[in-house]
């Protein structure tokens, strides 16, 4: 029920009219009888500024940031958390006492979609398609379960070769990736918006392939590459996981609590898959 003591949280984008975050965050608080509502807000770029001051005016407790925002927030923040820095990409902003500070909890939320579905990272060797925002955060957490060898796909190789660089700081065994070795990779990750509003695919199947594939874009649920690699047997990951998961870390980061995801993201994937 809202009342006068309801917060707002809420998520940010350029278009975010489509999102399926506030059904998440809502289910949540409702079952964890926290008193917040979630909404969507699409801003322009140049209405950045004035929406983190009002974070601070209206006391909100937190926001999400996604596409294209996830390194320009950076800047507008008081506070950057280490594992968000060392990613160079924000998508959890906590308001403490108006500080804002950044997080990032895409990278972990996509390392317990994968694990809740069984599927092991190390001593794999692994394929992510693209260099943005969500990718940095993926490619981080990645980089901590010990896979064989990471190699990154961009459609601008000089993006893909500057968060290389930068992922060498901490992990070694990372480098570009090419078609022509394809089929042997273990796991194949889509971090691309392809296939979001579009039929198109970010990945050529050969019929060679062995992998999981995985794919972050979540709307619609079974993306082309999703699709093409069911229809060879491949074992896939749905990206409505991540968004479950990474929700689920970003509300304990707000609200200072724990929270037990097993029977909530079953329960969800059941309410937004629908």
């Amino acid at each position: 029920m809202i009342n006068g003591r309801t917060k707002l949280a809420c998520l940010i984008g350029s278009d975010v009219s489509e999102s399926k975050s506030p059904q998440i965050h809502n289910y949540i608080y409702d079952k964890l009888d926290i008193n917040c509502r979630y909404l969507n807000f699409s801003l322009n770029e140049n209405e950045l500024s004035d929406f983190v001051t009002s974070v601070k005016t209206l006391k909100i407790p937190g926001f999400n940031v996604t596409i294209p925002y996830k390194e320009k927030i950076i800047g507008l923040l008081d506070e950057i958390d280490d594992t968000a820095r060392k990613i160079g990409a924000v998508n959890t902003v906590k308001n403490l006492d108006g500080k804002l500070i950044g997080y990032n909890t895409d990278g972990a939320g996509y390392v317990m979609s994968l694990k809740n579905n069984k599927v092991d990272i190390k001593g794999k060797k692994i394929l992510v398609i693209g260099a943005g925002g969500a990718a940095r955060g993926i490619l981080f957490f990645l980089s901590k379960e010990n896979p064989k060898s990471i190699h990154i796909m961009n459609r601008t190789k000089k993006n893909a070769e500057i968060v290389i660089d930068e992922l060498k700081n901490y992990y070694n065994d990372i480098e570009y990736g090419h078609y022509d070795d394809k089929e042997e990779y273990d796991i194949i990750i889509n971090t691309t918006s392809i296939g979001m509003k579009s039929s198109d695919s970010p990945y050529l199947f050969t019929g060679k392939e062995r992998a999981v594939v995985s794919d972050i874009v979540y709307n619609p649920r079974e993306t082309r590459i999703l699709k093409e690699a069911k229809d060879m047997g491949l074992k896939t990951v749905e990206g409505i996981e991540m968004l479950i998961y990474q929700a689920i870390l970003a509300d304990e980061i707000w609200f200072d609590t724990s929270i037990d995801s097993g029977v909530l993201v079953d329960d969800l994937k059941e309410i937004i898959c629908t």
